[in-house]
C-alpha cells in the first residue's frame, strides 16, 4: 500500500549496494559521482515521499457513514430490564460478546458465523474490556465480578461479594471499577485486575454525599487510567441525572453536565445520551477532566434508559463506529389478574402506564401504586371493585414517592419518599387531606428503600441500605430505634411478614444468588429455614397465611421460564413446610428483587400482575459506522 511504501522509504534495511548499481554507478566511482548518485537518489525519495502521500491521500478518502441496524440474540432472562446492557462490540471492531440465549456470555468475529460460548460465564452479563484486548470482565447476579480470556480459559474470581449490578469497567490503570451493592452510600468501587482485593473487599472510590439522596452507578474508565465517569443519578426520576468524573485515588469527584451515560471520544469529546434520548458532544480535556465548552446535538431518537435500570446500549469502538439504541422501549404495564392456572383478565380496559410497586387494600377493594411519568414517580389509588373513583392522586412532593404498604384496618398508607432528602418513610390516611408524616422516627438515618405495615400489631417493617442492605423492624410511637432482624453481611430485602405475625420471610443472596428464607418474629436468631435453593424473589404469604408465594428464578435459559410457585404452610406451633406448587408462568409479567411488583387478592385469590406489552416496541441496536467523520463535520457548523 501507498502507506507500506512511505514507511520502507524511510527504513534503512532497503538501502543496499544492489541497490546503487542498478543506477548504472560503480562502486568505485569518484566523488563527483557519488554526489550526483546522493543528489539523484534524493530526488527519487523526495519524489516517492510526495507520490506516496497523495497516493495515500487518494486512497484512504474520508469514510462515508451508514447505518445498520443489527440483530443479535441476545438473552432477556438475566434481568427484567431491556436498558441493561448484554452486548459489546470490542474495540478492534472486529469482534463482538453477548449475553447469549442460554444466559452465558458469547463470543464471534466478524468472519465467524456463529457464537462460540465461554465456558463458566453463565449468568453474566455487562460485559467490559480488557485495556489489552484478551480478557472480558463481566458482572454476576450474586454480586461478584470474573473475567474470562476472550479465547477462552479458566474465569478468573476478582471480587466474589460487594458488587452491585450498575456497571463494570476495566481501567489500564490496573483496576476494575464498578458499583458497589449499595451505591446510595458507597458508590463507586475497584477491585485489582490482578491478584486478589486487599482484605478480600473492593476498595471505596466515591462516596455520595447524603446517604440515600442519590447513587453512583456505570463507571467508565477514561484512555490512559485518566479517570473514571460515572451517573450519579437522584432517587428513580432521571430528569435530574448527572454524569460525573473523579480521578481514583483522589477519594473527590466532579459533576460535569446533566447525562444519563458518558462515552469518550477521540475527537476530544464526551458524548453525552440526555433524559431526552439526545446525544450531544461536549469538549472535553483529559488531561484536566474538565469540559472546555459547551455540548452541541449530533444525535437524535436515542433511547434514554431507566433509573437504575441500566445505561442502555452506547458503545464507541477505535474505527469511529458508533453502536447505540434506537426507537422506543415498551415502558408501559397492564395490570391484569391472573388466577392460580394462569387464566389472564385486564383489571380494567385500556389501563396502561410505567407503573411500579403495587399493593392491594386490606379488603381487595382498592389499590396503591406508584407511577413515573418521565420525571415523577408519583402516588395513586384506584378502585378495584368499580365502585369507587377509578384514579385518585394521593402523593406528588418530591421527585419520587412509591413501594406503598397499607396498614392493618386500610386506613393508613405507608411509602417511600425523597420530599425531604434521603429516602424516607411516610404515611397518611387515604381519606382526607392530612399532609403527610415521617412514620420512622429521626434515629433512622439511612435511606430507606421498603416499608411494610404488619397485618396485626403494631409493627413496622423496613429495610434500609448502608454498606448493604439490612431489615429492621420498630413499633412507631413506642420504640426510638429499630430492631435488627437481618443485618448480614448478604444483602437482605423484600421483608413480608406473616399475617398473624409470627414468620418473617425475605429474599437474601447469602449463598450466591437471591433465595427466600423464613425466620420466626421477632425472635429472629431462634431458627432459620431456607425455602429455595436454585432462586427466589418476592415471597409474599397469602391472605389466610397457609402459603407462600415466590417467584422462582430459573436459569436455564429461555427455554425454561420463571413460574409462579406456592409453598404450603402447615399449621401448628412451629413452622413446618410441605410441597412446593408451580402456578403459572410469569415471563410475561414483570418482577423484581428489590420491592413488589404484584399482589394477591384477600377476596379470590387472584394475583394482581404487571403484564409487559408487545415486545415489538423494543428498541433497535444501530451500528453507525464511521461516525467520527459525522461528529467532525456537525462539529465544524
Amino acid at each position: 500500500s501507498a502507506e507500506e511504501f512511505s514507511r520502507a522509504l524511510t527504513n534503512k534495511g532497503f538501502a543496499t549496494t544492489t541497490g546503487a548499481t542498478a543506477y548504472g554507478v560503480a562502486a568505485g566511482s569518484s566523488g563527483r559521482g557519488r554526489s550526483a548518485l546522493l543528489r539523484t537518489a534524493l530526488g527519487v525519495v523526495i519524489g516517492a515521499a510526495v507520490t506516496a502521500l497523495a497516493m495515500s491521500v487518494w486512497l484512504r478518502p474520508e469514510r462515508a457513514v451508514r447505518r445498520l441496524v443489527v440483530e443479535f440474540p441476545v438473552s432477556s432472562t438475566v434481568t427484567n430490564s431491556e436498558s441493561f446492557s448484554r452486548f459489546l462490540p470490542m474495540r478492534d471492531g472486529r469482534h463482538f460478546v453477548i449475553s447469549g440465549e442460554d444466559g452465558s456470555l458469547a463470543v464471534r468475529s466478524r468472519e465467524e458465523s456463529e457464537f462460540r460460548v465461554l465456558a463458566g460465564t453463565a449468568g453474566g452479563f455487562l460485559p467490559t474490556q480488557s485495556p489489552d484486548g484478551r480478557e472480558i470482565a463481566f458482572i454476576s447476579q450474586n454480586g461478584a465480578i470474573s473475567a474470562v480470556p476472550l479465547n477462552g480459559g479458566p474465569v478468573r474470581v476478582l471480587a466474589d461479594s460487594g458488587i452491585g449490578v450498575w456497571g463494570v469497567t476495566w481501567s489500564a490503570d490496573g483496576y476494575v471499577y464498578a458499583s458497589s451493592n449499595s451505591p446510595a452510600t458507597v458508590g463507586i468501587v475497584r477491585v485489582p485486575a490482578r491478584g486478589a482485593a486487599a482484605d478480600g473487599e473492593p476498595e471505596p472510590v466515591t462516596r455520595v454525599a447524603s446517604a440515600g439522596a442519590t447513587g453512583h452507578i456505570f463507571p467508565v474508565a477514561l484512555p490512559d487510567g485518566r479517570g473514571i465517569l460515572f451517573t450519579i443519578q437522584p432517587g428513580t426520576s432521571t430528569q435530574q441525572s448527572a454524569i460525573a468524573v473523579t480521578r481514583p485515588g483522589s477519594g473527590e469527584y466532579r459533576e460535569l453536565m446533566r447525562g444519563l451515560a458518558a462515552r469518550y471520544s477521540p475527537t476530544g469529546h464526551l458524548l453525552v445520551l440526555t433524559p431526552d434520548g439526545t446525544l450531544v458532544a461536549a469538549p472535553f480535556d483529559l488531561k484536566t477532566l474538565e469540559l472546555t465548552g459547551d455540548p452541541v446535538p449530533v444525535l437524535q431518537g436515542l433511547v434514554p434508559p431507566l433509573a437504575y435500570g441500566g445505561e442502555g446500549e452506547l458503545h464507541l469502538t477505535d474505527d469511529g463506529t458508533l453502536w447505540y439504541q434506537s426507537g422506543e422501549r415498551a415502558q408501559d404495564l397492564r395490570p391484569v389478574w391472573v388466577t392460580r392456572r394462569g387464566e389472564e383478565t385486564p383489571v380494567r380496559p385500556d389501563w396502561m402506564g410505567v407503573i411500579g410497586a403495587v399493593a392491594i387494600s386490606p379488603d381487595g377493594r382498592r389499590l396503591a401504586y406508584s407511577e413515573n411519568d418521565g420525571s415523577q414517580e408519583r402516588l395513586w389509588l384506584t378502585s378495584l371493585d368499580g365502585r369507587g373513583t377509578p384514579f385518585t392522586l394521593l402523593e406528588r412532593e418530591g421527585g419520587v414517592n412509591f413501594r406503598p404498604s397499607w396498614s392493618a384496618d386500610g386506613r393508613t398508607l405507608a411509602w417511600i419518599s425523597n420530599r425531604s432528602g434521603p429516602n424516607a418513610a411516610y404515611f397518611r390516611a387515604v381519606d382526607g387531606q392530612a399532609k403527610a408524616q415521617p412514620l420512622l422516627p429521626p434515629s433512622v438515618t439511612l435511606g430507606v428503600w421498603e416499608v411494610a405495615y404488619a397485618r396485626r400489631d403494631a409493627w413496622v417493617l423496613y429495610r434500609v441500605e448502608g454498606n448493604g442492605s439490612d431489615i429492621f423492624a420498630i413499633r412507631p410511637g413506642v420504640d426510638s430505634v429499630g430492631i435488627g432482624l437481618v443485618t448480614t453481611p448478604a444483602i437482605e430485602r423484600q421483608p413480608s411478614l406473616s399475617p398473624d405475625a409470627r414468620w418473617l420471610a425475605y429474599a437474601s443472596d447469602e449463598d450466591g444468588i437471591s433465595n427466600i428464607y423464613v425466620r420466626p418474629f421477632p425472635n429472629v436468631d431462634d431458627a432459620v429455614w431456607q425455602i429455595t435453593t436454585e432462586g427466589g424473589v418476592s415471597p409474599r404469604w397469602s391472605p389466610n397465611g397457609r402459603e407462600l408465594f415466590y417467584v422462582d428464578m430459573a436459569r436455564g435459559g429461555p427455554n425454561v421460564p420463571s413460574k409462579m410457585m406456592a409453598v404450603q404452610i402447615r399449621p401448628g406451633d412451629g413452622f413446618a413446610w410441605s410441597s412446593r406448587q408451580a402456578l403459572f408462568e410469569t415471563a410475561d409479567y414483570v418482577d423484581a428483587n428489590n420491592s413488589f411488583l404484584w399482589d394477591v387478592s384477600p377476596l379470590d385469590g387472584r394475583f394482581l400482575m404487571l403484564k409487559r406489552l408487545d415486545s415489538g416496541k423494543r428498541p433497535s441496536l444501530v451500528m453507525a459506522e464511521n461516525f467520527t467523520v459525522e461528529l467532525r463535520e456537525k462539529l465544524k457548523r
